[in-house]
């Protein structure tokens, strides 16, 4: 219940209006007789809404006190006043007041001021609720912007540790996409194959490789790494031109090659080879065995070979005890104290066999074949947690590569064995390393693109020229485009040529670091405008603009709902302007048509006298339709609603609107739905759009009628019509005539825009918007699309009916059967003349509109009583009834503004007296209870206004 505080220091007017309010359910929590109290109170009692007096004693007289008000609360002030001073007026302006009652004012006056005030306050605070929830999530917007910059910012870091690592890893590294052409090489590889540049190898592809057999090709497409030794000869590239190397003879290759991918049930997307050097190993190993044979000595040179090489070098007896161990394999952190010798002792002596990771003992397996044999092992170190001079942490375990060959005694025969070995733990750890980076690079990668493309903002980015550099996949479901469609492309070709100015100044504002959201229309690929909402940020390299980044998201069905609230709202105002003027208006009317039906009885026929009257009474007529138009846009105006055909009411009401040199067409399907509408007001409607499209062709033309069925489905991509899915029928006009300028078209619902002259036959700005209002009250939807020049399309959507009519019982069959057997029953009971005098009580709460009555029932021969309300009535008729002189009929008003109306009475009366004939009166002519009066409980039904020629009727025919 709205809360109000009166500041007045009128004693009398005080009591005046609180006991007014509190009897129209207002809640008055305070009165104040300073300006000075009024401030205080309406601190401490937050009311709604003040209604102050302009004058007040004291410091603050009504104006200060309720611009000092206005900016401490949030309230609704009114000023009563019963000055016109311009001073205190322009005082009065200043504080923008919600509104003035003048002073000597009525309650009526009072009750329509409040009801406005507040209204208008309700929209208000809706209004800036909408603004904080939009405040709100642009907040939320740019947290979300900066979340997705942190996170850029740590891909760049992840991305910038792996590059780091793969271009200084020792090992060649070389990156094919999954069709074997070569895509990235480091720099480890150039160096193994001795080229200087990385275009000198890009030719080269994977598959064209003769080490790797068909056996390898066909374990690589099923996700299964290899693992091959190649022999490279440069000088046999060289011939070919395959390479420009600068290396020279053979170099022996340790090549890995491993498939990417996820998981195998996940298509290849490329291959990783890790090439490493092993010649040296090699050609250790060869020297070593030729050294024996040459000069089939163990010591000497080789030792002062040996003990310099990086690599452990040794050589073993039959039973794979050391006879030869150079310096690195004595200092090697597998052995238990780097002082230790380990001549003639077993690697039992310095490592735990049982924690060897390797199969069996390779040493009986080269001799037992006889040839040279590499491996890789992995042994538990006995020195663990120490520091190498590159500071880098010996781990646990030992990764060793190991070449082990044959060792040969003069004659060829087989004395043990020689091998050398590499610490690869530092390489292991690194490629361990790189694989968990590689993997949290690609994890960070797919994270973002699953951001990216997931998140309902489409994403962009458009160069200092325009053209767009990158688009996200959102785009597609919202523009209907393919990505390949946006890239390349200019942004302006997609912009609603409208806009190109305002995205020209948004682009100048943004270089200059100005950042707002910006709204503008852009081009779907059906050829359909969506509206989008953006927000940009720039793109600068150095100091310099080079482009823009920012996202979008579609607001067309946002827009459309604002707009449809829009007129909404415009209709609600009207319609409670309309409604309460109207009903008084017909009021007015009854009295003025009520005494000219009697003074014509009065005056003699074809007298200058009879000519006036007959004048007056059409003036009155025509002053009835436009109530009845009023009353359409009010919310009383309900329709009354029976299902028929469209097609008869179309084909009928086009003779009722004929125009000279405008031809009508008619273009209507076979077998069209039923639609449920009342007759009267989609009359109005049609009549309407006809009239307007006739009078838009002053030299002729042709008006094409069309109506068809129509199934609207979910709504998609461009859907502008805001209707339920369903089955509709859908009737659209068209003329040929001037068109409606952009400018006008979104006014013509407005209420009173016209772009017609003023005046009687002329425009005056109703038709249009009571259209509206009555496809609105059927469920249904209209809207017009127009251009200058090239004539006006009127598109209107009725729901169809569920009725099993058959679509060929036409409208006029179904809505004018019922009206055509009243009158005809009418006319044979009006034909008999009442024997004796009949008693009629009326109910009005209007006493003009009871005397009325009284007058015009008398001279038609009745017995009159009348009353103000229901209760009074209830109580007359139940007088008479227990007297024995019973009401032959009751008149009762449907609407009685301050007391029982004809509906809650008729219901008492036939608790009453079950056989009591009631006929229900309105000046809401379409209100249900008027279209359906038997269902009430009335035997007969009478708008108003009404002459006494209707009375007779209605009496006539209810009481026979």
């Amino acid at each position: 219940m709205p809360r109000i505080v009166i500041a007045d220091d009128d004693a009398a007017i005080q009591m005046e209006l609180e006991e007014y309010l509190t009897h129209i359910n207002y809640d008055v929590v305070g009165v104040a007789d300073t300006g000075l109290s009024a401030v205080e109170m309406a601190r401490d009692l937050k009311p709604d809404l003040i209604l102050m007096d302009v004058v007040m004693p004291g410091e603050l007289d009504g104006i200060s006190a309720a611009r000092k008000i206005k900016g401490e609360i949030d309230a609704a002030v009114v000023f009563i006043t019963g000055f016109d001073d311009p001073e205190y007026i322009e005082r009065a302006r200043e504080v923008e007041p919600f509104g003035y009652v003048m002073k000597p004012f009525d309650e009526n006056e009072i009750r329509g001021v409040i009801e406005i005030v507040l209204c208008r306050r309700n929209l208000e605070l809706k209004l800036k609720a909408a603004y904080d929830h939009l405040e709100q999530t642009n907040l939320d917007l740019k947290r979300e912007i900066a979340e997705r910059k942190k996170t850029e910012k740590a891909l760049r870091a992840s991305e910038e540790r792996f590059k780091t690592i793969y271009e200084q890893s020792p090992i060649g590294i070389e990156i094919y996409n999954v069709g074997g052409e070569l895509q990235h090489v480091n720099k480890a590889c150039l160096d193994i194959f001795g080229l200087s540049a990385v275009s000198e190898i890009m030719g080269f592809k994977l598959f064209d490789d003769p080490n790797i057999s068909d056996d390898n090709k066909t374990r690589l497409r099923k996700h299964e790494s290899i693992r091959y030794e190649a022999a490279f000869d440069f000088e046999k590239v060289k011939k070919l031109n395959l390479y420009k190397t600068t290396k020279s003879g053979i170099a022996y290759l340790d090549v890995q090659i491993t498939p990417l991918g996820i998981t195998e049930e996940e298509s290849i997307r490329g291959y990783l080879v890790q090439i490493l050097d092993i010649t040296d190993q090699k050609q250790t190993a060869q020297t070593l065995a030729e050294s024996e044979l040459k000069h089939k000595s163990l010591y000497g040179a080789m030792r002062l070979m040996f003990d310099n090489a990086p690599d452990m070098i040794w050589a073993k007896d039959l039973e794979g005890r050391f006879l030869f161990a150079n310096e690195a394999t004595c200092r090697n952190r597998l052995m238990a104290k780097d002082t230790d010798e380990p001549i003639g002792k077993t690697e039992a002596y310095f490592i735990d066999r049982e924690k060897q990771r390797r199969p069996g003992d390779p040493q009986r397996h080269t001799l037992g074949d006889g040839h040279a044999d590499s491996e890789k092992i992995v042994l538990e170190s006995k020195q663990p947690g120490k520091f190498d001079e590159a500071g880098y942490v010996k781990g646990r375990f030992v990764h060793l590569e190991v070449l082990k060959a044959p060792f040969l005694d003069e004659n060829g025969g087989i004395i043990g064995t020689v091998g050398c070995g590499r610490d690869v733990t530092r390489q292991k750890a690194l490629e361990a390393e790189h694989d968990i980076l590689l993997a949290r690079v690609r994890e960070t990668a797919e994270s973002y693109r699953d951001l990216v493309e997931n998140i309902n903002d489409v994403i962009y980015s458009i160069d200092e020229d325009g053209l767009i550099t990158y688009i996200s996949p959102r785009a597609t479901p919202v523009m209907g485009y393919d990505l390949s469609e946006f890239m390349g492309k200019s942004f302006t070709e997609f912009l609603h040529p409208d806009d190109l100015p305002v995205i020209q100044g948004r682009f100048q504002d943004i270089e200059k670091g100005i950042l707002r959201p910006s709204e503008y229309r852009l081009r779907a690929k059906t050829g359909e405008y969506h509206w989008v909402r953006s927000s940009s940020r720039p793109i600068y390299v150095g100091d310099r603009f080079r482009g823009l980044k920012g996202l979008f998201i579609d607001i067309t069905k946002e827009r459309q709902l604002r707009e449809e609230l829009l007129q909404a709202r415009k209709m609600e105002a009207i319609s409670t302007l309309t409604g309460g003027i109207a009903h008084d208006y017909n009021n007015l009317l009854a009295m003025i048509m009520g005494n000219l039906s009697m003074a014509r009885e009065e005056t003699a026929p074809h007298s200058h006298l009879s000519g006036f009257l007959d004048e007056a009474e059409q003036a009155s007529l025509k002053a009835r339709d436009l109530t009845h138009e009023l009353m359409t846009l009010s919310r009383g105006g309900h329709p009354v609603k029976k299902p028929g055909s469209m097609e008869s009411l179309l084909k009928d009401i086009p003779q009722q609107t004929r125009a000279n040199g405008v031809l009508t067409i008619f273009t209507i399907q076979d077998n069209l739905w039923l639609v449920e509408y009342d007759l009267r007001q989609m009359q109005y409607a049609i009549s309407n759009v006809l009239m307007n499209a006739a009078e838009a062709m002053a030299q002729g033309g042709s008006i094409i009628i069309k109506a068809e069925n129509k199934v609207i489905e979910d709504k998609g991509l461009g859907s502008e019509l805001p209707l339920k899915k369903g089955k509709y029928v859908r009737v659209s006009i068209k003329d040929e005539g001037r068109g409606i300028s952009k400018e006008h078209l979104s006014q013509i619902f407005d209420p009173y825009f016209s772009t017609k002259e003023r005046g009687v036959q002329k425009g005056m700005g109703l038709g249009l918007t009571t259209a509206y209002a009555i496809l609105r009250n059927h469920g249904g939807h209209i809207a017009v699309t127009s251009a200058p020049g090239e004539g006006t399309t009127v598109l209107m959507y009725l729901p169809a009916s569920e009725c099993s009519e058959s679509p060929g019982e036409t409208g006029a069959t179904l809505h004018g059967a019922a009206a055509q057997r009243d009158d005809a029953q009418a006319q044979s009971t009006i034909a008999n003349q009442q024997s004796t005098i009949q008693k009629i009580l009326v109910m009005d709460d209007e006493e003009m509109l009871r005397n009325l009555a009284r007058r015009m029932l008398e001279r038609l021969g009745y017995e009159v009583e009348t009353v103000k309300d229901g209760v009074e009535a209830i109580k007359i008729y139940n007088n008479h009834l227990d007297s024995g002189e019973h009401f032959d009929g009751v008149i009762l008003d449907l609407t009685i503004k301050e007391g029982m109306g004809g509906e809650q009475a008729i219901k008492e009366l036939l608790k009453i007296d079950p056989d009591v004939k009631a006929i229900v009166c309105s000046g809401y002519f379409n209100d249900p209870v008027l279209a359906h009066f038997e269902e009430y409980g009335f035997r007969g039904a009478m708008a108003k206004p009404y002459q006494i020629s209707d009375l007779e009727h209605v009496l006539k025919k209810v009481l026979g």
